[in-house]
């Protein structure tokens, strides 16, 4: 086997390994952020859902305070 074999070889290795480490970084920068996105919608959905339902308390102070 010639060098130019290996290094061609390596060199097409390097080139492979670095598109999937690419592609992995967008997916960590990109398509977390749009999963969580959707997740913090549906707890701020719950959240404003559990606010409607709870009675209003009344104006009046406890008794003792002023």
């Amino acid at each position: 086997m010639s060098v130019r074999v290996v290094v061609r070889t390596f060199s097409e290795l390097c080139i492979t390994v670095g598109a999937v480490i690419v592609l992995f970084v967008a997916y960590v920068l990109f398509w977390t952020g749009v999963k969580a996105d959707r997740a913090m919608d549906h707890q701020i959905d719950d959240l404003q859902d559990q606010w409607a339902k709870r009675p209003v308390a009344g104006a009046s102070p406890a008794p003792g305070t002023s």
